[in-house]
């Protein structure tokens, strides 16, 4: 016995089966099956030995939704887990990240794929109660992997797809985010909420830094980083800067290369400077080159125009006599 589920938009559905080696299918509809809205539709079929002398009863029983569900099928949130579990009648959850996400990503499954999807964080806070902070939403579709009946032979196409909206959270902040869903019947749409608060564990003191790199806590940051008090983390220097006290302060640029060098400049940025006559003057070289290049081509164009042409003149006057004499012209053929 098996069941499956048509979404909304789905008004028919078809079987395909295939019987094991040895054995043949019995009772298997060759057309399309209608079910109503809200309804369910339960047919029986057989698969049964070339013989004749056994056969194999299976039952499937097809649930085609209302159109009016407004819940989830399936809801997470990547690196964390929901208090209490996942429920689709449930709408209000908790649940509490790791220090080394930067992401709050939000896993989901429709119910029915023709539901509608809302879905916003407001400005995060500090977790201990602080003032909200406003942060840009940033958000980042993605498409995973889903689930069918195992007894209807894959076409190619999932009904069942996981999708994904994240937005970014610092360490020790909370943020809320809501979940709005329309459900896929316009005629008689509704709407229901799912609400998540989620925490994003912070630094300690004896590691009060947050390390986007290695996505841990540390004392002091690596190179190319500058302690961030305000975030309480480490932000990356401005470009060609090694050592900074902001993002707009650089204390010592990178190294020097054979080709080029690094200038603090009084603005607190790193100047890049070529060093080299190549580098400098790079793309006048490459300009003149092809200048030089396309020159010789129309030269030797030329010249080959002037080769052919020499040669057909002097095969046409080699062809031909004149007797002057008889007042007529004779064509003479060349011989050898």
């Amino acid at each position: 016995s098996y069941k499956a589920t048509l979404d909304w938009g789905m008004e028919t559905f078809s079987i395909d089966a295939l019987a094991a080696a040895g054995c043949v299918t019995d009772k298997i509809p060759f057309k399309a099956i209608a079910v109503p809205a809200g309804e369910t539709y339960a047919i029986e079929f057989y698969a049964k030995a070339e013989s004749g002398a056994r056969q194999q009863q299976y039952v499937l029983r097809v649930n085609r939704l209302k159109g009016t569900e407004t819940e989830l099928r399936q809801l997470r949130i990547v690196g964390g887990s929901l208090a209490p579990p996942f429920s689709d009648q449930l709408r209000s959850y908790t649940a509490t990240l790791g220090v080394g996400h930067d992401l709050l990503e939000v896993a989901y499954v429709l119910r029915d794929v023709g539901q509608k999807v809302r879905i916003s964080a407001e400005a995060q806070a500090p977790a201990d109660g602080g003032a909200a902070v406003a942060t840009p939403a940033a958000a980042a579709p993605a498409v995973g992997a889903g689930r069918r009946l195992a007894l209807v032979l894959g076409t190619g196409e999932v009904q069942y797809v996981e999708r994904y909206q994240a937005f970014p959270i610092d360490q020790g902040f909370a943020r809320q985010v809501k979940i709005s869903i329309e459900s896929a019947d316009p005629m008689h749409a509704r709407d229901g909420i799912y609400t998540v608060a989620v925490t994003r564990q912070g630094c300690n003191v004896s590691k009060p830094l947050y390390d986007p790199a290695s996505r841990a806590c540390i004392v002091n940051c690596a190179a190319g980083y500058y302690s961030n008090k305000r975030a309480d983390r480490c932000s990356r220097c401005n470009d060609n800067c090694a050592v900074c006290s902001s993002l707009l302060r650089c204390e010592l640029c990178r190294e020097d290369t054979p080709h080029q060098t690094y200038v603090v400049q009084p603005d607190g940025s790193c100047k890049k400077e070529v060093t080299t006559l190549l580098g400098k003057y790079y793309w006048w070289c490459v300009s003149v080159g092809l200048f030089v290049a396309s020159m010789l081509f129309l030269g030797l164009c030329h010249i080959c125009q002037c080769l052919c042409g020499a040669c057909c003149d002097g095969s046409a006057t080699a062809g031909f006599d004149t007797d002057s004499e008889g007042g007529d012209f004779e064509t003479e053929r060349l011989l050898g």
